[in-house]
């Protein structure tokens, strides 16, 4: 096994639709519904906002890692091969920003995006050489 765990966070504003938010990220990273806490915030404004937090572990984490990068483009997963320091942190854990906008492309890959995302952490079980040699490996994966 590669991947210990997965974390997975995205916001949701009062202007998009909770309920296909929520059904498109489910449905592309095939994580079920009550998987996913809640946390119900207010706006600057006092509009709600919506923080939505998963965490998988063990082969829950490592199955979510493969339909993650089976589902990114390639594009991006060769620019992610070519510098994939920039993704991981000191302690060896990689982070990931998907373009919350491409969940909704019925037969369009998952894109990396600053702005707007659904927010990704994987964390390597292996030593740091190790792991780069795996996270390459996983970005592979089609």
């Amino acid at each position: 096994m590669v991947i210990s765990s997965a974390e997975i966070s995205f916001i949701i504003h009062a202007t998009e639709n909770e309920e296909k938010v929520l059904e498109n990220v489910m449905k592309k990273l095939s994580i079920p519904k009550e998987i996913f806490k809640v946390r119900k915030m207010e706006g600057h404004f006092g509009n709600p906002i919506y923080l939505y937090y998963a965490k998988l572990s063990g082969n829950n984490a490592e199955k979510f890692a493969k339909q993650l990068f089976s589902s990114l483009n390639n594009i991006d997963k060769n620019l992610m091969s070519l510098e994939l320091w920039k993704y991981i942190d000191e302690h060896g854990s990689l982070y990931l920003r998907i373009d919350k906008q491409t969940f909704f492309e019925d037969k369009g890959k998952l894109r990396l995006a600053q702005e707007d995302a659904v927010r990704v952490k994987l964390k390597a079980k292996h030593k740091f050489g190790d792991m780069l040699f795996e996270y390459r490996d996983l970005l592979k994966t089609q």
